[in-house]
């Protein structure tokens, strides 16, 4: 596929780099493993910012209906996807059960937001990740690696105040089924998207009935406590599972990418 750059609407915001790495990801694992087709439905569970919408609309010209439950991060979803009618952004958590639930803001940096790890748990991905893109392999490297050094030591102090700085948000929750039956009705779904940092199976079991069989492909985050029930419930549902591979995030217990089509 061609290798969209980021949009000027989402370039500069907290995480789009990495954001937009993650979704040209999911891109290629679906141009590779499923036929999706031009001008369908596409559902984007954790809209975030909005990447991943825009991309999927860009690259499949596809109707897109982008969830994301974090206030503010729902606020840049909406500006960031104005330019674009056909992504229609909707406020609300994905899950099991109707309701309400609770989540993590993080003020210093909304692409994080939702995650509910213990904070040294995050202090701990933060940096692992932030070592891991040390390179040595040029001279230049080599050169440069005390800068980077002293810029990972105020990446570290800077992580901090990201955990600390965390509060609860109540939003309102609801199943995939009644979001189908609210904004899509009877229609197919070509690609089922969801990225909800450890909550992918709850919004599985949100889905009833007939609505499994409305959805062509599944592409998600699937998080290691999560993958051998994840891949057991989409195979009781007639899905086969194309390819799981590792993210952006590379770390041993990083989330994974995993690819089902219906069979």
């Amino acid at each position: 596929m061609s290798r969209y750059p980021i949009p000027e609407s989402v370039k500069g915001q907290p995480w789009s780099d990495i954001l937009w790495e993650d979704v040209l990801q999911y891109t290629q694992s679906l141009d590779q493993f499923s036929a999706v087709p031009k001008q369908g439905i596409i559902v984007d569970i954790g809209g975030n910012i909005g990447c991943a919408a825009i991309l999927f609309h860009l690259h499949y010209q596809a109707k897109i209906f982008s969830v994301e439950a974090i206030k503010e991060t729902y606020r840049s979803l909406e500006k960031n996807c104005e330019p674009y009618p056909d992504i229609i952004p909707i406020h609300t958590a994905i899950g099991e059960f109707e309701g309400q639930m609770q989540l993590y803001r993080y003020p210093l940096a909304p692409g994080l937001g939702g995650l509910e790890a213990s904070r040294r748990h995050i202090l701990v991905v933060l940096w692992k990740q932030a070592f891991q893109n040390i390179s040595l392999n040029k001279l230049v490297d080599i050169l440069l690696l005390p800068f980077r050094i002293l810029g990972l030591i105020l990446w570290m102090f800077f992580c901090i105040f990201i955990v600390l700085l965390r509060f609860k948000q109540e939003v309102p929750l609801q199943t995939l089924s009644t979001l189908f039956a609210h904004y899509i009705h009877d229609e197919p779904i070509s690609v089922l998207k969801i990225d909800i940092e450890g909550h992918e199976l709850s919004a599985l079991r949100g889905l009833k009935g007939a609505d499994w069989s409305r959805i062509q492909t599944i592409i998600m985050e699937v998080h290691p406590q999560n993958l051998a029930e994840v891949t057991s419930l989409l195979q009781q549902h007639q899905f086969s599972i194309q390819s799981i591979e590792k993210g952006v995030i590379t770390l041993e217990d990083a989330p994974k990418v995993l690819v089902a089509n219906r069979l």
